[in-house]
């Protein structure tokens, strides 16, 4: 939905969603040291939790659970060990872990029983890393970010591939003396209205531009965002600023083994095909500050440079969890979102992303789908598939599809309507979710395909194959049999649902069937995939059939001469 309409849900969808209570993700959030979810604390986080539990922002519903370390205010469960914890951190009770830290210690806590005094100063033991371990190798979701320098580091500095994903130990704060501190990474660029650069210029309306990097789905499709960074809005390319940063990075050593007592497996596994997925960099930050002046002195001037802002791992392909890093907790807490905590360092207090009246800036709501995108990317896969029915029926009754779906629909529909109801049904869902999330969405259904690894491959996962995709140097286009099957889809819905919105509540029952709308999807695909490649292999003939005859009648042609 556009950014004008969040409010203005459908009476049926809200009514819809509300039956999909087992679709909610299921978010453990652990933090520590200053860290807490206190909303009158600069470095809480309360800002961000509400803005995962406002569903208006165009993400999955969540269930929160807010953990910290120590006795951190606001805490739901304070005192928090992974491995003791009373509710145990596995994909039978999570579906997200996401990790903010603050502590910089690396000595570790010991094994249970040689010293049972928890520290949640120091670094997670190993009994505790393995169970993270354990939850990313079963497909849970992780989300792991900490500040400059060694902050963050004791709570994820030692998980397997997140650490590996971001910077953890030696980006400077900008006190540490020329040249050291002049590789500090400062993103408050702009110095705001009074043209002075100030620490507490992080806290003003104005955040940081980033640079979305893009990619395709197939060597056919549009490029597009990542989905993280996919809003209807337009792509995502705003975070809150802040003077020193770290950075996000893509794996130095992709063939580590990743052990500890009692567990070791390939940090980055491959595919049987021999392909490794690796984290990529989906956004890039400028730091370009000026000196700031502070109490303990003034932070020189940076040497300009570009930098990872966000860097994701998408495991689907060997089964382990998606996984992405932040350069930042300063993108997600209080003081840099509503200026809770301002003025740090003198002057007046400022009012984060808001405008003199209070409201979010359109900035500051780009940075709440980039939250509600990361619920959705980083659901595990097969929780990913719970929100589809939801996402198809809403473009369905939406318009244009509302009056456009041709009636009575075709029980053969052709191949060019198949691509053209395709393709408009991903412009919808582009005008919901933005073209990143809406090819998301179209990869999920499309792998719903009851037509083996090979056309699953061929439409959603390329890298998967280990060799060069055959649709590089063949007639046949991906994206056209991509839109083929999301028309399917849709055509099929039409024909199997009622025509409005109303008439849903008594076609679907008082209760969701996630077996029974999932094989409706699926249904939907398989049809427009039978027909697109019985097109396409009829095509193909005519075509052979036709380049046979024109190399015949040269050949007589030549022989004439």
């Amino acid at each position: 939905m556009n950014l004008n309409d969040l409010m203005l849900v459908p009476a049926w969808k809200a009514e819809l969603i509300s039956l999909y209570r087992p679709c909610r993700q299921r978010i453990l959030i652990v933090t520590d040291g200053g860290l807490n979810y206190d909303a009158a604390n600069g470095f809480g986080l309360s800002e961000m939790v509400a803005a995962l539990q406002d569903t208006a922002n165009g993400g999955m519903p969540v269930t929160v659970t807010k953990a910290h370390r120590g006795a951190g205010a606001g805490a739901d469960v304070p005192n928090f060990r992974f491995d003791t914890a009373a509710v145990a951190v596995t994909r039978s009770n999570y579906d997200q872990l996401w990790l903010f830290g603050i502590a910089s210690s690396e000595t570790q806590n010991t094994v249970p029983g040689s010293n049972p005094a928890y520290n949640p100063s120091l670094a997670l033991s190993n009994a505790e890393i393995a169970v993270v371990a354990n939850f990313m190798q079963a497909g849970g979701g992780v989300f792991a970010t900490g500040d400059h320098g060694r902050l963050g580091v004791s709570l994820c500095g030692l998980l397997p591939r997140v650490r590996q994903m971001r910077e953890w130990r030696n980006i400077p704060m900008g006190l540490e003396g020329v040249p050291t501190s002049l590789a500090r990474l400062d993103t408050v660029v702009n110095p705001g209205s009074n043209a002075s650069y100030e620490f507490d210029d992080q806290s003003d309306d104005i955040p940081q531009r980033i640079y979305p990097h893009y990619r395709q789905a197939t060597p056919t499709s549009p490029w597009t965002v990542h989905p993280l960074l996919s809003s209807a809005a337009g792509d995502i390319d705003v975070l809150p600023d802040h003077p020193h940063e770290s950075v996000c990075l893509t794996a130095a050593t992709p063939a580590a083994t990743f052990s500890i007592p009692g567990l070791s497996f390939p940090e980055f596994p491959a595919t049987a095909a021999g392909v490794r997925p690796l984290p990529e960099i989906v956004a890039t930050s400028v730091s370009g500050g000026r000196a700031i002046p502070v109490f303990a002195g003034v932070k020189p001037p940076v040497t300009p440079r570009c930098f990872g802002a966000i860097s994701a791992y998408d495991g689907d392909a060997v089964d382990r969890g998606r996984i992405v890093c932040d350069a930042t907790w300063h993108h997600f807490v209080n003081i840099n979102l509503n200026g809770v905590g301002t003025p740090a360092f003198g002057g007046a207090p400022r009012m984060g992303l808001r405008d003199a009246a209070g409201n979010p800036t359109p900035a500051y709501r780009q940075i709440k789908r980039y939250y509600a995108n990361l619920t959705r990317w980083l659901a595990p896969e097969g929780r990913r598939r719970c929100p589809l029915f939801i996402d198809v029926l809403d473009v369905r009754y939406r318009f244009p599809l509302i009056e456009e779906l041709p009636v009575p629909v075709p029980p053969v529909p052709p191949f060019p309507l198949l691509v053209e109801i395709g393709a408009r049904t991903q412009e919808a869902l582009a005008g919901t979710y933005g073209a990143g999330m809406a090819a998301e969405i179209t990869n999920e259904l499309a792998a719903l395909a009851d037509a083996g690894e090979e056309v699953r491959d061929f439409l959603v996962a390329p890298k998967r194959r280990g060799k060069p995709r055959e649709d590089e140097a063949a007639l046949v286009s991906a994206q056209e049999l991509r839109m083929a099957a999301l028309g399917g889809v849709m055509l099929h819905i039409a024909r199997e649902l009622p025509a409005t919105p109303e008439e849903l509540p008594r076609a679907l029952g008082e209760h969701t069937d996630d077996e029974r709308e999932t094989a409706l999807l699926a249904a939907g695909v398989n049809a427009g995939l039978r027909a697109g490649l019985k097109h396409l292999a009829g095509a193909a003939k005519r075509s052979v059939a036709l380049v046979k005859r024109l190399e015949q009648a040269m050949k007589e042609e030549v022989a004439a001469a």
